[in-house]
């Protein structure tokens, strides 16, 4: 039987939900072993390390970007 969130949010909710789950456990518990002064970039470093596949997204996009380039004049 399907949920009303299932419904509203179509079949990508669970991994959405996990997902973000994930992170936040990732950054709380980093934060509690640094301390309270914890830098923000050791929590983004361990979201990005736990998501594989946004890596090979933005890599993906990056390589895309960078065959729509011109090449520059002083190569011809």
């Amino acid at each position: 039987m399907t949920t009303l969130l299932d419904l509203l949010l179509g079949k990508y909710f669970w991994r959405l939900y996990l997902t973000v789950t994930t992170l936040l456990v990732a950054v709380i518990a980093l934060a509690v072993a640094a301390g309270s002064h914890a830098p923000l970039w050791i929590g983004a470093a361990a979201g990005w390390t736990a998501l594989p596949s946004a890596r090979r997204r933005w890599s993906r996009i990056g390589r895309s970007t960078r065959s729509q380039r011109r090449p520059s004049p002083d190569q011809s």
